[in-house]
């Protein structure tokens, strides 16, 4: 499907997601977060639960924790809530962890110039 430059499904740039494309992304992203906060809290909780209780050794409490941690990293990278921070100084600090975003153009044209083939088949 063509995209035009404000999204619109015409014969203009490939570049770009449609509204609907947007839209759709959206309504996943708030599927998945949704279910990954529901089953987080599930885990955290029995796992804090069983060790308070004395269900779990200690070693058994850091091997979950462990395998948490490595399951579901940290909630907001590179950052945690903190008393009276911003809803933007959180944003920026999860933007530093993560560093410059690529986007689908860019990400494109590293593709082509790693990939595309040289006059004659040979790969640059």
């Amino acid at each position: 499907m063509a995209r035009g430059k404000h999204g619109g499904d015409d014969e203009g740039s490939k570049d770009f997601l449609t509204p609907k494309e947007i839209q759709q992304w959206a309504d996943r992203e708030i599927a998945d977060a949704t279910k990954a906060l529901e089953l987080r809290k599930n885990e955290v909780t029995e796992i804090a639960r069983a060790y308070t209780a004395g269900e779990i050794t200690p070693e058994k409490a850091d091997e979950l924790h462990s395998r948490y941690s490595q399951r579901w990293g940290e909630s907001l990278p590179g950052t945690s809530v903190g008393d009276g921070r911003s809803d933007e100084q959180i944003l920026a600090d999860i933007d530093k962890a993560a560093g410059r975003a690529i986007t689908p153009r860019e990400l494109n044209e590293r593709y082509r110039k790693t990939f595309e083939r040289k006059p004659g088949g040979q790969e640059r």
